[in-house]
């Protein structure tokens, strides 16, 4: 059975084959990657337009963008460099 399931590369659920799932979990993630780097930028400039902005404030904006366009383009990355093989 073992050797069934990696030979047709089903799971064992039997909820569809692995790279099925697989892209299905990707998408997931990029999805809820996406809507959390929406919800800061439209946060932060929400609060930069409205609110009023200090230094220290203006710095953690720039670390939350920053850190979140990183793991964008390291999933993203991953992501088309696994789809290559």
């Amino acid at each position: 059975m073992v050797i069934d399931i990696i030979k047709n590369k089903k799971d064992i659920s039997g909820s569809g084959t692995v790279p099925e799932q697989q892209e299905k979990v990707r998408g997931r993630l990029a999805i809820g990657l996406l809507l959390l780097f929406a919800i800061v930028l439209l946060l932060s400039v929400m609060y930069t337009l409205f609110g009023s902005i200090t230094p220290e404030k203006s710095d953690l904006i720039k670390y939350l963008l920053s850190g979140l366009i990183g793991m964008m383009g390291v999933i993203i990355g991953f992501y088309y460099g696994q789809n290559t093989k």
